[in-house]
């Protein structure tokens, strides 16, 4: 019986890993295609929600740190940059 508990358990939990890394996967196409589009702002504000999921990917990292440097936010592009060497 604790096996079929296990089993199904480790089933939802893939049908639902899959769900969240597409609806990840989508969230990093809109806002590349955002940052294509020359629309800073909404880029910056898709791919602070990427990192609040995913922290340390770093082609994220780097279209958020060229957003900040387009949007001449130098002091907060510098903060990633800091955080990336420690």
């Amino acid at each position: 019986m604790r096996l079929v508990i296990v089993i199904v358990f480790f089933g939802f939990s893939l049908i639902s890993n899959s769900q969240n890394s597409k609806e990840f996967e989508k969230l990093i196409v809109e806002g590349n295609i955002a940052l294509k589009n020359g629309e800073l702002k909404k880029a910056e504000e898709i791919y602070l929600k990427v990192l609040q999921k995913d922290s340390k990917n770093t082609d994220v990292l780097y279209n958020l740190a060229l957003v900040e440097f387009h949007l001449e936010n130098r002091a907060v592009l510098a903060g990633y940059y800091k955080n990336r060497i420690n």
